[in-house]
C-alpha cells in the first residue's frame, strides 16, 4: 500500500482535509432512485461502488463493482458503454489493493470498449442550451484558483439511442430482434471513467504504455473526434485524447490538446478539468518543472471540490504535496 503524504502533515491540517472529502463523498450518490431497468447509467450501485473506494474500502469496492459490470448491459457477448465506468472501478479497486496487473488488464477493458463504441457520443441527445456558469459559491475553502475560469452546469442525465439488433445478422446468426431504445445516460461521467483509465494505466505501466491494442485502438477512434461538430463536448475529446497521448510519452503533442480541453470556451471548467490539469501537471513534472507542477495540481484540487470528484481530489493533493518537495520548498503546501 502507497504511504500517503498526508500522514507528514498537522493533525489540525489532516482534520480540515478529511473533513471536505467526506462531505465531497456524500454527493456522490444522487438523489433521485430509479428502478433498476430505468436507472441512469451509470446506476446508482456504481456510485455506491464509487463512495466505498473514495472512503477506503477498496475490497467492498470491488466486490460492489464486480456486480455491477456482471449486471452491464449487453448486446450479445458484446459490452455497452456503461462497462467503461465498472471496468474503471474495478481497475481503481484493484490499484489501491495493490494488485496493479489486473488494475492494467480492467483499464485495458475499460478503453477497448471506449474504442469499440467510439462513437457513441453522437447518439447523445444534448440539450439545446449549452452549459451555463455556476452560480453556487465556491466548494474548496483552501484556497482560490488563479485560471479565471468558472465551473459550468451541465444536465446530470442525458438521453441516448441505443440500436436494436440487425435484423439481418439475426436472420443469418440467429438471436434476439429487439427494437433501439432511449436510456437515460450520464455521458460526463463515462468519459471521465475512460480518462482515468487511461491516466493510471500511463501511470501504472510508465514507458510501456504506449505498447498494446487498447492504446492504439483508443488513439485511432479518438483521432476521428467522435462527438458533435463544433460543440462543447468536444472539449471532452481533447482531455481522453491528450491523456492517451501523454501515456504514449508524447507530451509536445498531449499538451495543446490538454491546455485546449480544460475549458469550455476558455471560460467554463467541466467534469474532465481536474484530471486534464492533473496530467498537465505530470507533464510538468516530466520536464523537471515541479514548481510549475505543484501550480497545475494545485488547480486540479479546485476543480476536483467544485465537481465532486473525490478521486482526482486524492490524486491531486498527493501530487501536489510530492511536488512541492521536489521543488525544495520548506514546509507544506499554504493550501494544505
Amino acid at each position: 500500500m502507497r504511504s500517503s503524504p498526508f500522514r507528514q502533515l498537522s493533525s489540525g491540517r489532516v482534520a480540515a482535509l478529511v473533513v471536505a472529502m467526506v462531505l465531497l463523498f456524500q454527493t456522490a450518490i444522487p438523489a433521485q432512485i430509479v428502478p433498476r431497468g430505468a436507472q441512469t447509467l451509470p446506476t446508482l450501485a456504481y456510485d455506491a461502488a464509487l463512495v466505498l473506494l473514495g472512503n477506503g474500502e477498496f475490497s467492498a469496492a470491488l466486490e460492489a463493482a464486480g456486480r455491477e459490470y456482471a449486471a452491464g448491459i449487453r448486446a450479445g457477448n458484446q459490452r455497452w458503454i456503461d462497462s467503461i465506468a465498472t471496468a474503471t472501478v474495478i481497475g481503481e479497486s484493484q490499484f489501491e489493493l495493490g494488485s496493479l496487473r489486473d488494475a492494467v488488464t480492467a483499464y485495458d477493458e475499460a478503453i477497448l470498449l471506449g474504442a469499440t463504441h467510439a462513437e457513441w457520443l453522437l447518439a447523445v441527445q444534448f440539450p439545446t442550451q449549452g452549459p451555463q456558469p455556476s452560480p453556487r459559491p465556491r466548494v474548496a475553502t483552501w484556497g482560490r484558483s488563479a485560471r479565471g475560469t468558472k465551473p459550468a452546469t451541465l444536465p446530470d442525465t442525458m438521453t441516448i439511442r441505443q440500436a436494436g439488433a440487425d435484423p439481418q445478422k439475426v436472420l443469418q446468426q440467429g438471436g434476439v430482434l429487439a427494437a433501439p431504445v432511449n436510456l437515460p445516460v450520464r455521458p460526463q461521467e463515462i468519459m471521465r471513467a475512460l480518462v482515468i483509465a487511461l491516466y493510471r494505466r500511463g501511470v501504472i505501466l510508465g514507458p510501456l504504455a504506449g505498447e498494446g491494442a487498447a492504446i492504439d485502438e483508443i488513439n485511432t477512434a479518438l483521432s476521428k473526434r467522435p462527438a458533435p461538430a463544433n460543440h462543447w463536448s468536444q472539449a471532452w475529446i481533447d482531455i481522453a485524447l491528450g491523456t492517451a497521448a501523454w501515456s504514449q510519452g508524447r507530451a509536445e503533442q498531449a499538451a495543446p490538446l490538454l491546455e485546449r480541453g480544460l475549458a469550455i470556451g476558455g471560460k467554463l471548467d467541466h467534469p474532465l478539468t481536474p484530471w486534464g490539469l492533473i496530467v498537465l501537471g505530470q507533464i510538468a513534472l516530466g520536464r523537471d518543472d515541479a514548481v510549475g507542477g505543484a501550480k497545475l495540481f494545485e488547480e486540479a484540487t479546485y476543480a476536483a471540490a467544485e465537481f465532486g470528484d473525490a478521486r482526482a481530489l486524492e490524486e491531486a493533493f498527493r501530487l501536489l504535496f510530492s511536488a512541492h518537495q521536489l521543488a525544495g520548498t520548506p514546509g507544506v503546501p499554504a493550501t494544505m
